[in-house]
């Protein structure tokens, strides 16, 4: 089931997201600072305003749970402003793979 993201399911996002940046499945600037400082925040805005920070773009950061779990997690944003949202980032835990 996807539902719309916490502000407790931040750390397990970011977590993911740096962990698979270390494998080069995502930007690996990503598991440095300070972008992993700025990737974190940029999730709690998503979670909070529905907007990026990097890019002032409608986004949306939900969760996938499974047995009670987080499981993975997707991001959507606007790539071209008016133009609907894109799917931005996507992972899945290694377990739920």
């Amino acid at each position: 089931m996807f539902r719309s993201a916490g502000s407790k399911d931040i750390d397990i996002v970011h977590e993911l997201l740096v962990a698979e940046a270390r494998l080069g499945r995502f930007d690996q600037r990503l598991a440095q600072e300070p972008y992993s400082a700025a990737l974190r925040k940029n999730l709690n805005h998503i979670r909070r305003k529905g907007r990026r920070l990097d890019e002032d773009l409608a986004a949306q950061l939900l969760v996938w749970e499974a047995d009670g779990a987080v499981a993975g997690f997707v991001v959507t944003s606007a790539i071209v402003p008016g133009a609907g949202n894109e799917i931005l980032m996507l992972a899945v835990v290694p377990e739920f793979r």
